[in-house]
């Protein structure tokens, strides 16, 4: 199983954002947990197509401002 880790701005929609270009994309989040600070914060998402999740998201830079994607696997 792999995990989507996005970096982005801690500002107000931002969430909403990252989960309309995976919506628009018909990817499914599975699973979620979301750390973050006065100024940033981490999404870990396990989707339902890793890969397209990574490109699109990184496609969609202008939607998702200061953001930062990577794959990695997790056990399970």
């Amino acid at each position: 199983m792999q995990q989507v880790s996005v970096f982005a701005e801690n500002q107000r929609g931002m969430m909403e954002r990252i989960t309309g270009v995976l919506r628009s994309e018909d990817i499914n989040i599975l699973g979620s947990v979301t750390n973050d600070s006065a100024e940033y914060g981490i999404v870990r998402m396990v989707v339902s197509n890793p890969s397209a999740a990574v490109d699109a998201l990184t496609k969609s830079r202008s939607s998702v401002p200061s953001y930062g994607s990577s794959r990695r696997g997790t056990d399970g």
